[in-house]
């Protein structure tokens, strides 16, 4: 494994993170209305959060 593939590795974890976050702001107040899914639907695509990582972070928050 070389350097590059652990920058990588570690920039998509703190992209979760970050995503993981958002999300949980966004369904503090019970839950993600249809323009909160939207903007949380763009935050996934920019930070490149697969469908898996997606559903397990909205199904945990």
């Amino acid at each position: 494994m070389s350097i590059v593939d652990l920058y990588e590795s570690s920039k998509h974890r703190n992209n979760v993170a970050h995503f993981s976050a958002i999300v949980n702001l966004a369904i503090i107040d019970g839950g993600l209305n249809e323009d909160e899914e939207k903007l949380v639907n763009r935050f996934a695509r920019k930070l490149d959060i697969t469908e898996a990582e997606y559903q397990d972070i909205v199904e945990n928050s």
